[in-house]
């Protein structure tokens, strides 16, 4: 079962590769309106399994956390590429200040506020302090 999806998984990339490889190296705002839907679907599925995926190396406990919660975020709120892409944009366009901040950090904070409640249902259970994950723009919690 797992080398069909492996074979899969790399026919699609084949197939897919060059709309994929259009999406290449976003940094800000500006390069991210420049992809179509289908590339920033892509971009952002391309993140949220990395953000989601094993790791083949020791991870800390609150990362596993993290991970684990995002996953079964994604399964039971039935997250798509379509409405992370569209979140993305959202906060883009609700908070200018961020224009210049990479949409993969961008999804990250927004995937971690949508999933809170399970990133701290995990934390809970290591016990580790749960999250408390400010609203708004991102960069007014740097200053």
């Amino acid at each position: 079962m797992r080398f069909r999806k492996q074979v899969v998984g790399v026919c699609l990339m084949i197939v897919c590769g060059a709309n994929i490889s259009e999406a290449g190296f976003r940094d800000n705002f500006s390069k991210w309106s420049e992809l179509d839907n289908y590339a920033k679907s892509m971009y952002v599925q391309g993140v949220f399994d990395r953000m989601t995926g094993y790791s083949p190396f020791d991870e800390a406990a609150w990362l596993a956390a993290q991970r684990n919660a995002l996953t079964v975020c994604a399964l039971e709120l039935k997250l798509t590429a379509q409405m992370l892409h569209e979140a993305v944009t959202k906060h883009y366009q609700d908070h200018p200040v961020d224009w210049g901040i990479p949409p993969h950090f961008v999804l990250g904070t927004v995937a971690d506020r949508v999933c809170l409640r399970y990133i701290n249902e995990e934390r809970s259970k290591i016990s580790l302090a749960p999250w408390r994950l400010g609203s708004g723009s991102i960069s007014s919690h740097f200053k």
